[in-house]
């Protein structure tokens, strides 16, 4: 399974711009949509937001979220008054996991003009970083209202529906998502797992096999393998699965769960 984050500037590992640059971050259940890079260069340069902007840009794009946000953190609170620097203060503090701050960054943003299709996303992934998931459902399809083919909104919403085995109801959004991008693995790898909760056996490893051949370091991949194997009481083949997708990403979602299970029915056979 995979859930995305959106941001609204250009940099990172899945996360998303609205310029027609793409990145991956790896984190299990979003990627983040990014600002206008060249807007905020624009205000740099016309003295609207504070020039110490594009140096933390520049610690972002090296993956130092934290010390990104902590860099934020100094900057006087005049710059909040820029929607553009908002945004990528908001993305800032997302990347660093400081999810309550980008939420209030983005509502009371909200508060002073129409949230985009990115902001309504990345608002989502704080909602559902913080297990807020009824909040975390309208806020994606507010995002898809205003734009139905919002591909990682489509795979976040599907992925939330798919939690609450809605399976019939999350299909239907990553077969979208796949239209808008038939090489999205994540949404590949969300919708075989949905396929097997349907029955369709085949149809769902081939996804699941597929989002592997486009990216076979998502520890999701395996993870999901593993529940399949697992549903099959293979329990070898599932412990292989899930502890290959642990050691690709410790956080992944129900892995620790999943790894208990498959050892305790080893131990009863």
């Amino acid at each position: 399974m995979f859930l995305l984050i959106f941001a609204a500037s250009a940099i990172i590992d899945f996360f998303w711009s609205i310029l027609p640059t793409k990145q991956y971050t790896g984190v299990p259940s979003d990627p983040i949509c990014y600002s206008d890079g060249f807007q905020l260069k624009w205000l740099i340069s016309a003295k609207r937001i504070p020039v110490d902007i594009l140096e933390i840009e520049k610690i972002r794009n090296e993956k130092q979220y934290a010390v990104a946000a902590e860099r934020l953190d100094q900057l006087t609170p005049k710059y909040r008054s820029n929607p553009a620097a908002v945004r990528f203060a908001a993305e800032t503090y997302l990347l660093a996991g400081r999810v309550e701050e980008a939420a209030d960054l983005l509502e009371q943003l909200a508060k002073k003009e129409l949230l985009t299709a990115n902001d309504f996303y990345n608002l989502a992934i704080a909602k559902t970083r913080k297990w807020n998931t009824e909040a975390a459902l309208e806020l994606y399809r507010k995002a898809l209202k205003i734009n139905p083919n919002h591909t990682f909104a489509l795979n976040n919403l599907g992925f939330e529906l798919l939690g609450l085995e809605k399976f019939e109801e999350a299909l239907p959004l990553f077969n979208r998502a796949l239209e808008c991008d038939p090489e999205f693995a994540y949404a590949y790898n969300n919708r075989g797992l949905t396929r097997i909760k349907l029955g369709e056996i085949d149809q769902g490893l081939a996804d699941i096999r597929r989002s592997m051949d486009l990216d076979d370091k998502n520890a999701y991949c395996y993870r999901n393998l593993g529940i399949y194997y697992l549903e099959q009481n293979q329990i070898t083949e599932a412990l292989a699965f899930f502890q290959k997708a642990k050691e690709l990403n410790p956080e992944t979602t129900l892995i620790d769960e999943l790894l208990q299970e498959a050892m305790i029915k080893i131990n009863k056979s």
